[in-house]
């Protein structure tokens, strides 16, 4: 469970900056391929954080 919970927090991190980011962009009437190439940006990174909880397992 401890692992599933870091998983969360590492992932969510990276998502919640780069949500803002793209809400900012948006705000700003910055064109809609910048903001969802951003967005998709912020996935992968959400997608990277998350799963480097594995280096942290014990075997």
């Amino acid at each position: 469970m401890h692992y599933i919970l870091s998983a969360a927090i590492r992932g969510a991190i990276p998502f919640i900056i780069m949500s803002i980011f793209s809400w900012i962009m948006k705000l700003q009437h910055i064109d809609d391929y910048s903001i969802k190439s951003t967005f998709i940006t912020g996935l992968i990174i959400t997608a990277v954080a998350a799963t480097s909880v594995i280096y942290d397992v014990k075997s």
